[in-house]
């Protein structure tokens, strides 16, 4: 089994066989151990300038905010 967690349902991946390929089972999304890293380090950066921008409360961080969740929520219509 896998220690790294889907970073859009966190659920556990699956090791396919002996390569390195992981799936999401949940989200059907297969790919390499370092494209999941990559997706899983972005999402966590990304939760980090979510709560700093909501935290600075300016307008240009509103519009900012406004972008992440326009973006966000286009990206789990894509995955379902």
């Amino acid at each position: 089994m896998s220690e790294l967690k889907c970073p859009f349902c966190n659920q556990e991946l699956r090791k396919i066989s002996a390569t390195s390929f992981l799936v999401c089972d949940n989200c059907n999304i297969t790919g390499f151990d370092k494209l999941w890293q990559e997706l899983i380090r972005t999402r966590k950066a990304l939760e980090i300038a979510w709560d700093a921008l909501i935290y600075d409360g300016t307008s240009a961080s509103k519009n900012a905010l406004d972008k992440i969740k326009t973006i966000t929520t286009l990206e789990q219509k894509d995955i379902k």
